[in-house]
C-alpha cells in the first residue's frame, strides 16, 4: 500500500483514538462530520473520562514532575497521545488551575514551570498569554545565555505557533537544537554524560531505547535541523524494517506499551489505547506513529 492507502486503511480499521489522531493530525482536509462523530465517541469513553478527571487538583513539585502514573506530566502526555485537546469541556475545566498557576506562580523550581508550559502547549493551549510569555522568556535564556535546553523546553517551543511561524524566533529554536546535536556528536568522543531531562539526555538515550526514539522522532521532526540530521534520517530508515507484507508497520509490542511507572517523555507510556490491545490494534498504532513521524519530517506522500 502507498501512503495514501495506508491513511485510508487507518481510518477504516483503527480504534477510536488512532482514527481520531489520523483524522486531525495526518489528513489535510478531513471530513468535519467524521471528525465530530469520532470525537463524540472518544470523549465519552469511560477510561478517557477517568484519566482526564485524574489530572491532579493539587499543584506542587510532587504532582507535576514524578514517575508516578498519575503525575501531571504523564497524564497530559498520555492524553495528548490519544487525541485529547483544548476545547474538550472536562479537559478545559481540569487544566484551568494550571493555566492560572502558570500566570501567577513566579517562584519555585524552573522545571515545574517548564513542564506545565510544555504540556499546555502540547495539548492545544499554546496560544494563551501565560504560555506564550513563559516560552518567550525561556527562549531568551536558552538562545542568548546558551542555557542547556530541557526536553520540556523543546516540547513547549515547538508547539507554540506564535514562535514557530515567526521566522526570526524559529531560527533561534532551530539554532538551540542544532547546538545540542553538535554537542552530542562531540560527546561521542569524550563519553560526556547527559542528565535525563535535558534534550541531549533524551537524544543520547534513544540509541538503546526504541520507545524513546519513536517519541523523540515525533516531537523533533518538525524542526529542519532535525530533518537534515543523520540521527533522524537513519532512525526513520530503520523503521522500514518493520513493514508488513501489505505495507503497514508493526513494531514490537514492547515499544508501544505503558509501564507501571516512568516518564512519558522517556517513552514509558506509549500505548494509544487505554484498554488491552490486540495485535491488529498494535499494527494500527505502529502504522500511525510511522506515518506521523514521516509526515512531520516532510516525507509522507499522500497526494
Amino acid at each position: 500500500m502507498q501512503d495514501y492507502d495506508l491513511v485510508n486503511w487507518l481510518v477504516n480499521n483503527a480504534s477510536t483514538t488512532v482514527k481520531f489522531r489520523t483524522l486531525i493530525d495526518i489528513i489535510n482536509e478531513p471530513d468535519i462530520g467524521e471528525v465530530g462523530r469520532t470525537f463524540s465517541v472518544l470523549q465519552m469513553e469511560p477510561a478517557i473520562v477517568e484519566l482526564v478527571e485524574s489530572i491532579p487538583d493539587a499543584i506542587n513539585y510532587r504532582t507535576i514532575h514524578s514517575d508516578a502514573h498519575h503525575s501531571f506530566e504523564n497524564i497530559m502526555g498520555i492524553l495528548f497521545q490519544i487525541g485529547i485537546r483544548a476545547g474538550m469541556q472536562l479537559f478545559d475545566l481540569k487544566t484551568l488551575p494550571y493555566r492560572v498557576w502558570l500566570k501567577n506562580h513566579t517562584k519555585g523550581r524552573p522545571i515545574d514551570r517548564q513542564i506545565v508550559c510544555a504540556f499546555l502547549a502540547l495539548t492545544g493551549y499554546g496560544q494563551i498569554g501565560p504560555v506564550i510569555r513563559e516560552l518567550r522568556e525561556r527562549l531568551i535564556e536558552l538562545y542568548d545565555h546558551r542555557k542547556e535546553p530541557s526536553v520540556y523546553d523543546i516540547i513547549g517551543l515547538t508547539h507554540c505557533s506564535d514562535l514557530m511561524n515567526d521566522d526570526f524566533q524559529r531560527d533561534k529554536i532551530e539554532e538551540i537544537v542544532f547546538r545540542t546535536l553538535q554537542k552530542i556528536d562531540a560527546a561521542k568522543e569524550t563519553q560526556i554524560t547527559h542528565p535525563d531531562f535535558t534534550l541531549s539526555g533524551l537524544l543520547v538515550q534513544t540509541n538503546n531505547k526504541p520507545s524513546k526514539a519513536l517519541l523523540a522522532f515525533e516531537l523533533l521532526a518538525p524542526l529542519w535541523v532535525v530533518q537534515n540530521n543523520r540521527w533522524f534520517r537513519n532512525g526513520v530508515r530503520q523503521l522500514e524494517k518493520y513493514r508488513t507484507r501489505q505495507g503497514t508497520y508493526h513494531f514490537p509490542e514492547d515499544w508501544l506499551k505503558h509501564k507501571e511507572d516512568g516518564y512519558w517523555v522517556g517513552g514509558d507510556y506509549m500505548a494509544m489505547n487505554l484498554q488491552e490491545r490486540t495485535q491488529a490494534e498494535i499494527e494500527c498504532e505502529s502504522t500511525f506513529r510511522a506515518l506521523r513521524i514521516r509526515q512531520l519530517g516532510g516525507l509522507l506522500r499522500t497526494g
